[in-house]
């Protein structure tokens, strides 16, 4: 209810975390850089953002969609939710088209033994909201069919039996 020692409290674990991130990149690259590590020009920029935006999506070996089909619902969900709460529709979209763009203009969705869609799955928690509310005005028909395509699309065909 008073002071400033709140929220200093509140801020010290950031700043301890950003203190930290920074003095590694400056103890193992000698520069607080964050970029460091890819040398004296970083692969990225805006004209990346069509094809990375691709990559990220539906890359067949690290695309998030071609891993997880069933979350393409998610953006007829979110035409739904526009419909009925656009502001919330708004917020999500400035959530995640910034991130998107900004993680697509590195041409690095692919990367050897990494994760698929390393750099998206932070976004999946945001597709939730409008794949509920699809499930939830859907009819009850679509509530059956949905589940079993997808399910046919995701699983292995040893584990369809």
């Amino acid at each position: 209810t008073g002071g400033r020692a709140p929220l200093l409290r509140f801020l010290a674990v950031p700043a301890v975390s950003a203190l930290a991130w920074f003095g590694y990149f400056y103890a193992i690259y000698g520069t607080p850089n964050p970029a460091a590590p890819y040398g004296t020009r970083p692969e990225g920029g805006l004209s990346f953002i069509p094809t990375g935006i691709a990559g990220l999506l539906l890359d067949q070996q690290f695309g998030l969609f071609a891993h997880a089909p069933v979350l393409v619902l998610a953006v007829a969900g979110l035409v739904v939710l526009a419909r009925e709460r656009r502001r919330l529709t708004v917020e999500l979209l400035a959530v995640g088209v910034p991130y998107l763009a900004t993680a697509a203009s590195y041409p690095m969705w692919w990367g050897g033994f990494s994760a698929p869609a390393r750099f998206v799955v932070v976004l999946v928690p945001l597709l939730a909201l409008p794949m509920a509310v699809l499930w939830a005005r859907a009819a009850v028909v679509t509530r059956r069919v949905i589940p079993v395509s997808y399910t046919h699309l995701t699983l292995p065909t040893s584990d369809l039996v």
